[in-house]
């Protein structure tokens, strides 16, 4: 391109977005360009008109879904719009094929093409098979994998290195190719063998489908039993599915259809199969409608039920004491009741373990989905409820039949059960749900190692790693994606039960600018404009985490900025939001963070901390055990007043007012 007197202009941003685009083609004239093919979804979905101007565009990446390349060769006709096709193990592209409007009818969708100069194609037992001058000697370190993927064929006579893509192909009669699927994504379903990608193409071809992608759902034994179809648009679940029964044979029509608002995507913005799987392996919210076709949106069920809140812990009774001993019983023999409920409760239940049940029965509970598919008005048989979730009726009902009885479901004499308020908790679409904590497996194992913390003052999270270092709390979440996953929506369920009326509690009139350190998804962020519609906002968190906001659209209203705050966080906001951060850390590093919002605060700007404060008179309060836990699983700690004025004065900052947040533990601390 260069050699041709081109210019290639290299976009600022991390993530090419609409309006990026549009002025990169308006300020630099770009007429090409070379996108993924999520990139391409994503951009005609949201602002078409970003590409005008454009006479030339390469797409590769991933397979075209043929609704949104529809859209953009009738907006654009006179646009050259190219299917790219090559894995990275051949230079560049191996393959491509300008798009005609008609491709997006063809069976197997936009057809791959033909080679390209230098390159070969070879169709070995139906695999596409690579050659060429562009190919890879082989992976680096790795001959094992080298051998099994590169490898001489017979060619017409001719021995040949190819590269084996896994991909399934085809040649027309014009001698096209057409991409068939993965080899590796053929599955045995109820003992009939089922093409993923074949489901795929058919389902991509109905009115109103944007992106989708089938997957196989295991049942109790491990082996495939139904296969599930998750998708993005405007298309009806029910007509899809009625649609792909006309058309396929029985084996191949999804069991499970659900719209989702995005499809889960990795770092490299492809799908994330596994993620999609996890997604669709429980039943979305419903009215115990057999599994069949299900609607998922981010409306939460509406139901008064599920609005209320569970009955108030009973007033903890009176300590005895030396004068309050029963007859014939001494002071020194009165038995001693616990002024804490939690307390009192435990050492009630402790001698027969009951009291390690109910975490762990909660647990298999939100893990099974059995709240997601259960409904408030009438009482289901639990065997209707055991084949909506694919679990053993007779354990399922002990296990209601005990949940019942602490009040999260409700029986009925014919043995049948209904959701209660407080079982409402446990479903994954409910304003206060608790479903990703009752699952956070991560700080069960880390008490299970807490003794050392006790001996040592580290952190038992990970082996007793450092909070700070590549393998802490925060560390493994860059590097594991699920686990990152996890825990930003543990962060989201916590903002919407603890701390999202802080929103409407602060008064957010000064405020131009609001910057939200350590923001998580920006859940809260996304609460707090709304309130403050005159106010911009800028969310700061792990590059790992911006990624994933990226990857969902970001933050209406808000620009996402990844960092460390240990180092610096973005400049010229005038407010400051540090929301569940502090206790997270030591000290020393609550005092760093400090600095970096202290440097880069507006003249004149505000310090809003969100904290639990620990009661500087020893009462009971929940901040107490969760300082425990901070301590076991990251090394940080809960304070008080003063522990907070102490360090919000080393950094050079002086403790303005609290403010208590309502029906929370949580208060709003200004700093300035």
């Amino acid at each position: 391109m260069l050699d041709a007197g081109g210019t290639v202009v290299l976009p600022d941003e991390d993530h090419l977005l609409p309006d990026t685009l549009r002025d990169l083609v308006e300020r630099h004239g770009v007429n090409t360009l070379v996108l993924v093919a999520s990139v391409v979804n994503l951009l005609v979905r949201l602002d078409p008109d970003c590409l005008r101007g454009v006479d030339l565009m390469f797409i590769g990446g991933g397979r075209l879904s043929p609704e949104p390349v529809r859209a953009l060769l009738l907006a654009y006709p006179d646009t050259t719009v190219v299917n790219c096709y090559g894995p990275v193990e051949s230079f560049a592209f191996a393959t491509m094929h300008p798009i005609r409007p008609e491709d997006c009818d063809l069976p197997h969708g936009v057809p791959i093409g033909r080679p390209v100069p230098g390159t070969e194609i070879h169709l070995v037992d139906g695999e596409l098979c690579v050659a060429g001058t562009g190919l890879a000697h082989g992976y680096l370190r790795d001959p094992d994998r080298t051998a099994e993927v590169f490898v001489t064929v017979d060619v017409e006579g001719v021995p040949t290195r190819v590269y084996r893509t896994g991909d399934r192909a085809e040649r027309d009669a014009q001698g096209v190719l057409h991409l068939l699927g993965r080899a590796d994504r053929q599955v045995r379903v109820r003992g009939h063998r089922v093409e993923l990608d074949e489901v795929e193409s058919h389902a991509a071809r109905r009115a109103g489908m944007r992106d989708c992608v089938a997957v196989a759902l295991a049942g109790r034994s491990g082996a495939y039993e139904r296969l599930a179809l998750a998708f993005t648009g405007d298309a009806d679940p029910d007509r899809v599915r009625a649609e792909l029964r006309e058309r396929l044979p029985g084996h191949l029509v999804p069991d499970v259809v659900r719209r989702l608002d995005e499809l889960p995507r990795n770092a490299n913005g492809q799908v994330d199969h596994r993620a999609v799987t996890e997604l669709l392996r429980v039943p979305a919210p419903g009215k115990g409608l057999p599994m069949t076709a299900y609607t998922e949106t981010t409306d939460s069920v509406d139901t008064t039920a599920a609005k209320a809140t569970a009955p108030p812990a009973p007033a903890a009774e009176a300590v005895a004491d030396g004068r309050a001993g029963g007859a014939g019983r001494t002071a020194d023999t009165a038995p001693v009741e616990a002024a804490d409920p939690i307390v009192r409760d435990y050492l009630t239940l402790v001698d027969d373990s009951m009291v390690a049940v109910l975490p762990h029965a909660l647990h298999i509970a939100v893990e099974l989905g059995v709240a997601d598919v259960m409904d408030f008005a009438a009482a289901q048989p639990v065997a209707k409820i055991a084949e909506l979730i694919d679990a053993d009726p007779d354990s399922l009902g002990r296990l209601l039949a005990a949940l019942a009885t602490a009040g999260f479901f409700a029986g009925d004499a014919a043995g049948g059960f209904r959701l209660t308020p407080l079982g409402a908790r446990l479903r994954r679409d409910d304003p206060h749900s608790l479903s990703a904590s009752l699952v956070n497996t991560e700080s069960q194992l880390a008490w299970l190692r807490a003794t050392d913390t006790f001996r040592t003052g580290t952190a038992s999270f990970n082996g007793g790693a450092g909070n700070g270092g590549a393998d802490g709390f925060f560390g493994v979440k860059n590097t594991r994606r699920g686990e990152n996953l996890a825990f930003l929506r543990r962060m989201r369920e916590r903002t919407g039960r603890l701390y999202r009326q802080a929103a409407e509690a602060v008064d957010w009139s000064d405020s131009r600018v609001i910057l939200d350190i350590g923001g998580a998804d920006g859940f809260l962020l996304g609460e707090i404009l709304p309130v403050a519609p005159h106010a911009d906002g800028v969310l700061f968190d792990r590059p790992s985490v911006i990624d994933e906001v990226n990857l969902r659209g970001g933050v209406p209203g808000c620009r996402a900025v990844p960092g460390d705050f240990f180092v610096s966080v973005p400049v010229g906001a005038d407010t400051h939001l540090l929301c569940s951060v502090l206790h997270d850390w030591t000290d020393e590093q609550a005092v760093r963070i400090l600095r970096s919002s202290r440097r880069a605060l507006a003249p004149g700007g505000r310090l809003l901390v969100i904290e639990m404060l620990v009661p500087e008179d020893g009462g009971q309060h929940v901040s107490h055990w969760s300082d425990l836990g901070m301590m076991v699983l990251t090394g940080g700690r809960e304070r008080d007043r003063a522990g907070f004025a102490l360090i919000l004065e080393a950094a050079g900052f002086g403790m303005h007012e609290v403010l208590t947040i309502p029906e929370s533990p949580f208060s709003v601390i200004e700093a300035r």
